[in-house]
């Protein structure tokens, strides 16, 4: 496996963020070309901005409007890291841990641009038309059972490699929920839409919930369910996170009973854990990313220890084992 010698950019708000980065891969051998506030990023050398092979966005000022930034560095065609997590100081316990998951990351990055650098000096061969992003389907089936995608911390980039590994026809639908500033989560339909077969939705008011597509669940505004539509309560979440995981889980279990499942994923904090009890008391599988593959586990750990899952795997496991599950299902129902 060919790997290139990545030149990085670096944007957060955090100097501590940045410094601990830059202090995480200088230890490496990895170049960060830039490494800047989201109020320097537009003032940036041009020239210096198209080396960088792939950007690290880290921020938490909540008057960021991420759109500006990702629009800019798609015209640059370098791949870009969100929702890492805030680094650790190099004192905290956490520090080695999220090092090595961070340099094991950029390996992988490293290794898909060096096999796309090396696919480059071979002769040229025709490639198949890439489709326009289709509309909605208003006519699409209604799905009959759901799962539920919930993450905070890490949470975008393991979601994100669970839906590339995912057909684009597998007879359930999904709700992605996030912990995330209500300032991002326009951005991560189109982050997660990229290479994923399902068509992504933002959750609309009164929507059917159909197979074969995800939709994300609002941060701002709780959500309850009737006659397979979400309904907008046009009340906050309880609790102090955005989107709520317990209550949403809670308000799907009373709607659809045994046909609603869980994965949880990365993330910090314990919401969801009692909810996730409570469905797989009920029947419902729970599911969890494997703590060791998460970039924080905290979400992960809290279920296996209130209640236990029923399958702990990475991502890319994670999606091989729900096609088998849902396909030995049916084939046996």
């Amino acid at each position: 496996m060919v790997k290139k010698a990545l030149s990085l950019g670096v944007i957060s708000d955090s100097a501590l963020h940045r410094h601990m980065v830059n202090k995480a891969l200088s230890e490496h051998v990895r170049e960060i070309s830039v490494s800047c506030t989201p109020e320097q990023f537009p003032e940036l050398d041009q020239e210096k901005c198209q080396r960088v092979d792939c950007w690290m966005i880290e921020c938490e000022d909540q008057e960021l409007d991420p759109d500006a930034i990702l629009s800019t560095l798609d015209q640059w065609h370098a791949p870009w890291l969100i929702g890492l997590g805030l680094a650790p100081q190099s004192e905290d316990l956490e520090y080695l841990a999220w090092q090595r998951r961070l340099l094991a990351k950029l390996d992988d990055v490293s290794s898909e641009l060096g096999n796309l650098q090396e696919r480059s000096l071979e002769p040229a061969r025709e490639e198949p038309l890439q489709r326009d992003r289709p509309q909605r389907n208003l006519s699409a089936e209604v799905a009959s059972e759901i799962w539920v995608l919930a993450a905070s911390t890490g949470g975008p980039e393991a979601v994100k490699a669970f839906l590339d590994h995912l057909p684009d026809q597998i007879g359930v639908g999904f709700l992605y929920a996030q912990h995330v500033d209500a300032h991002f989560s326009s951005v991560l339909t189109d982050v997660l839409a990229r290479h994923a077969a399902l068509d992504l939705w933002p959750m609309a008011h009164n929507q059917h919930l159909c197979v074969d597509e995800v939709q994300v669940v609002p941060v701002d505004e709780a959500i309850r369910f009737s006659d397979g539509r979400a309904c907008f309560t046009q009340r906050p979440w309880r609790g102090p996170y955005g989107p709520s995981i317990d209550e949403l889980l809670e308000n799907l279990l009373d709607a659809y009973g045994t046909q609603c499942n869980v994965i949880i994923f990365s993330g910090m904090g314990d919401d969801g854990a009692r909810a996730a009890e409570k469905m797989r008391h009920a029947g419902c599988q729970v599911w969890v990313q494997s703590p060791e593959t998460c970039a924080n586990s905290s979400m992960p750990e809290a279920v296996i220890a209130n209640g236990g899952a029923d399958l702990e795997a990475g991502p890319e496991q994670l999606a091989k084992a729900l096609v088998e599950y849902l396909s030995t299902r049916s084939a046996n129902p």
